[in-house]
């Protein structure tokens, strides 16, 4: 059989699981079925390592989300998100969403062990998965978490309920700003109609009268004669004080 060459980084990797490995051990009475803890020096030990160490260094699958299959057979959810990194609550609340998967899971699954929620996932992690929501399948995941393989589809699950919910309350925003901008449109043509329909009801003799009494009345007749070979014209103005004239009087 042929030997598989490693490289630094592999072994390094390696190392690193297989310390881990040895630290759940002295758990392996208390720890629950279905927790991966594979026997010391084993074969299968060592090629779960050196899978598990091949993983993190895997790119992002250039296929659709929705045609591509993750390690354990499933399809990644998809990322309907542009954004680069979570913000704002959007971030708060996937953080706080983790937290309580990361206790619920310590209470239900790993009660009768001795380590906190954070051996099952550390705060690093948490906090990188709160912030990415590029993470669509397991290789996304970026191991060495050491229960990746145990949790990884539960934390995935986590991550998409947060982002659905994120992403149907931002639809839910631009439908009410959608709706107050139509609501304010429809209170201003309500508005220049009942304008314009209100003018065209007032009696001109009104409007003309009360134009007259709203403006200020002059100081008195101003009498202009104008001479011509054949008549004499005489009429009367008034001025108001801004010299507009109003209209002559014969």
């Amino acid at each position: 059989m042929k030997k598989q060459i490693l490289t630094k980084t592999e072994e390094l990797k390696i190392l690193q699981l297989m310390a881990v490995d040895e630290m759940l051990l002295m758990f392996t009475l208390i720890i629950p079925p279905g927790v991966a803890v594979h026997p010391r020096g084993s074969a299968a030990t060592k090629d779960s390592y050196l899978l598990l160490a091949n993983k993190s260094t895997l790119s992002r699958p250039s296929t659709p989300a929705g045609t591509s299959i993750n390690v354990n057979g499933k399809h990644p959810r998809s990322n309907t998100h542009s954004a680069s990194i979570r913000q704002g609550d959007w971030l708060k609340h996937t953080h706080t969403a983790l937290q309580e998967w990361q206790y619920s899971t310590k209470r239900s699954k790993h009660a009768p062990a001795p380590f906190t929620s954070e051996a099952i996932l550390p705060n690093k992690t948490l906090t990188m998965l709160a912030l990415n929501p590029a993470l669509q399948n397991i290789e996304d995941l970026n191991p060495p978490w050491m229960l990746v393989l145990d949790h990884g589809d539960d934390v995935l699950a986590v991550l998409a309920c947060v982002d659905e919910a994120e992403q149907l309350e931002k639809e839910q925003r631009k439908e009410s700003r959608r709706d107050l901008r139509r609501l304010e449109k429809e209170n201003r043509g309500t508005e220049q109609h009942e304008m314009h329909t209100g003018s065209a009801n007032v009696p001109n003799s009104a409007l003309s009268d009360s134009s007259i009494n709203n403006r200020v009345q002059p100081p008195d007749w101003v009498q202009f004669v104008w001479n011509s070979s054949d008549q004499v014209s005489a009429f009367k103005l008034y001025i108001d004080v801004d010299e507009t004239t109003y209209a002559p009087a014969i």
